[in-house]
């Protein structure tokens, strides 16, 4: 059973590089809310949000309608969490895709700090940053996600 929504252009018109955040989500009722407000306050203006459900058997899916046109998502079954990250960055349009849990909401400055800050003295093919504490990103240019998927290592989705 695969359930997919796609939401229209970025209406934003910005100079600065669309971002594609993919959240993997299982289960994550609890939190989910939390992290699609959290992306939606971002100081970074150029930001696409897919939440990618990886057969949640709670209301996750409930949460994720409830942004409907505000986010993407994708419902599939159970899969394991590094293909549905793998899963989200095929799906996303932006020039860097990131990855960030469910049960981690990102500062209001999160984005924008990492990106205009930070990146551009990081490699420009690869980045894992830890903001605030939290293992937050998985950043790769379009090119190497649209030639490769992206492999898993053992026990950790990136």
């Amino acid at each position: 059973m695969t359930e997919r929504r796609e939401m229209g252009q970025n209406e934003k018109s910005w100079e600065l590089p669309l971002v594609s955040v993919i959240t993997p989500a299982y289960n994550a009722e609890r939190y989910l809310e939390e992290v699609i407000e959290s992306l939606q306050a971002q100081d970074y203006p150029n930001v696409e949000h897919i939440v990618t459900d990886d057969g949640s058997k709670d209301g996750t899916l409930s949460v994720t309608k409830k942004y409907d046109g505000e986010i993407r998502w994708d419902l599939h079954e159970n899969m394991d969490e590094a293909r549905t990250v793998n899963k989200g960055f095929l799906m996303g349009r932006g020039e860097i895709l990131a990855s960030i849990n469910a049960d981690d909401p990102l500062p209001t400055e999160g984005l924008d700090d990492l990106l205009i800050r930070r990146f551009p003295l990081l490699p420009p093919d690869m980045l894992v940053e830890k903001l605030r504490g939290y293992d937050v990103l998985l950043l790769l240019s379009s090119f190497e996600r649209r030639h490769r998927e992206i492999p898993a290592r053992r026990g950790h989705p990136c």
